[in-house]
């Protein structure tokens, strides 16, 4: 199993600190290679961002590069999609955010060894901590 990351976010403020505008980004995912697992902070355009808020709207470059590679698992942070609008798929690739990532990596990892697993009970009283669905090695 092949792990790659893509650290950062689009860019929002002027000091830009671990901040990237979309051409750079498109430079950058020129350059990472393809992986059965991809890490983000941020998400990709239209999958679990909000697209209206500068600081947590997604990278249309991203997308892109997601759409191209499909990775089997696509593991991002940095935004708390609420329950009822949250993406668990793009295209051939499965999507976990941020909380649900503590429950879902070890899981992505088994699946990708090819063994069956299910996720774990919920466990804090957080709203955006439900359990995902099962998952099982296709």
């Amino acid at each position: 199993m092949s792990f790659s990351g893509f650290g950062g976010g689009p860019r929002y403020s002027r000091e830009g600190g671990n901040e990237w505008t979309e051409e750079e980004a498109g430079q950058m995912l020129a350059k990472l290679p393809a992986a059965d697992v991809l890490l983000t902070h941020a998400p990709p355009a239209d999958v679990n961002d909000e697209p209206d808020d500068p600081v947590h709207r997604g990278s249309p470059a991203l997308r892109a590069w997601v759409e191209c590679e499909q990775p089997r698992w696509l593991l991002h942070g940095h935004t708390l999609p609420s329950p009822g609008r949250r993406v668990h798929r793009l295209g051939n690739t499965r999507v976990a955010y941020g909380r649900a990532m503590k429950r879902l990596l070890p899981l992505a990892v088994l699946a990708g060894l090819g063994i069956g697993a299910t996720a774990l009970a919920q466990g804090g009283g957080n709203p955006y901590d439900s359990p995902e669905p099962s998952v099982t090695s296709s």
